[in-house]
């Protein structure tokens, strides 16, 4: 008798669950894997598809499924709590936090809903997040923050292409000053540029938030094209820049230090003392047909500047000039300068005092050699 009531309820069941219809909004259970159903959403529906959302998880379990995936949702709401391979976690856990790919330890601090705010080990507070619970997991005892690849039978560690900030905390490295001289269609000319090198292998090419010390959470923010990580194969550099570009440098050495990078001469600049002074007027410009520019610093001992520009524009068509003058006060410390103008501007740069044959002397700012007046 109980077996026949049980196949009637069955066969009920089959029926109901059969003329059922799942509509945007329904509340429902899947079928997330066999035997196994959870509480669920439907969001779409399209040719007798469903594409449903897990409740109590992120947007990335959504997903198309047949009718026969569904259910109604029972009364008493007694269903599994997670999908299968994902873990609830309460403040305090060991997890492993997915990061366009590459896991990274850390732990979870608070918990809301679906919502983790987590903390990357070793790493400072600035860089705690909100993420959701397809983007941790139960800590293993393996290492990571690397990935890793297999060629025949030999296992390397690859360099990661991802570049975050929490990567450089407390980074160590060396500031390099490049010159490299190259013939165009206007002459010869002499470009200059700045490389920063991480012990940890990052790089910043041109960094334009000072260089006592590197702030690599500034320059991942508004230099991005030109922070990235770099790692050493003989003598060549393979960088991965952070919006994806790759790069691979030649590399010559004297005496265990680099000398030339990419076919520019590089050497260590001397760093000047804290709130270090100057004096003199020191003029750099630019001139192409048809077009010039020129800009005139003036320091003083007493921590104030002049900065004066001028430019002309010249064609059959138009002749036009244009001058200005601007005050201010500066600091410069280690090889960065810091120019806060009259007007409330602020500014800052790379510099270095470039001392050459005869007595003359240069200042570089930024990618602009100045030559005392």
């Amino acid at each position: 008798m109980k077996s026949i009531i049980t196949l009637v309820l069955c066969t009920l069941f089959a029926i109901v669950a059969t003329a059922q219809t799942y509509v945007k909004g329904t509340k429902v259970e899947v079928n997330w894997s066999p035997g196994t159903w959870y509480k669920a959403t439907v969001i779409d529906v399209s040719d007798n598809q469903f594409k449903v959302h897990l409740d109590d998880y992120g947007d990335a379990y959504d997903q198309w499924v047949s009718k026969d995936k569904l259910r109604p949702l029972p009364t008493n709401n007694a269903i599994k709590a997670a999908p299968a391979g994902a873990s609830r976690f309460s403040p305090g856990s060991k997890i492993e936090i997915d990061y366009n790919g590459t896991w990274y330890k850390g732990s979870v601090l608070e918990v809301n809903g679906d919502k983790y705010k987590i903390h990357y080990d070793g790493y400072s507070d600035s860089w705690d997040t909100w993420v959701t619970a397809d983007k941790i997991r139960t800590a293993s005892n393996t290492s990571v923050n690397a990935a890793a690849t297999t060629r025949g039978n030999a296992t390397t560690t690859q360099i990661r292409s991802t570049v975050r900030a929490a990567d450089y905390k407390d980074t160590n490295g060396k500031l390099y000053f490049r010159t490299l001289t190259w013939t165009g269609m206007y002459g010869t000319s002499l470009d200059i540029s700045w490389l920063y090198l991480g012990n940890n292998g990052s790089i910043v090419r041109n960094p334009i938030n000072g260089v006592n010390p590197v702030d690599f959470k500034a320059e991942l923010a508004n230099n991005a094209s030109n922070t990235g990580k770099y790692k050493i194969a003989g003598n060549k550099m393979n960088i991965t820049w952070s919006d994806g570009k790759t790069a691979e440098w030649s590399l010559e050495t004297r005496n265990g230090e680099y000398v030339a990078i990419d076919g520019g001469i590089v050497t260590r600049p001397n760093a000047l003392p804290a709130n270090y002074r100057i004096s003199g007027q020191y003029a750099g410009g630019a001139v192409l047909p048809n077009v010039s520019s020129i800009s005139t610093f003036i320091f003083s001992k007493d921590g104030t500047f002049t900065l004066k520009r001028s430019g002309a524009v010249h064609t059959a068509d138009i002749t036009g000039l244009s001058q200005d003058t601007n005050k201010g006060t500066y600091t410069i410390t280690g090889n960065t300068l810091r120019l806060i103008f009259d007007n409330g501007q602020k500014q800052v740069a790379n510099i270095l005092i470039w001392d050459m044959k005869g007595g003359k002397r240069y200042l570089v700012i930024n990618s602009t050699s100045y030559p005392q007046e």
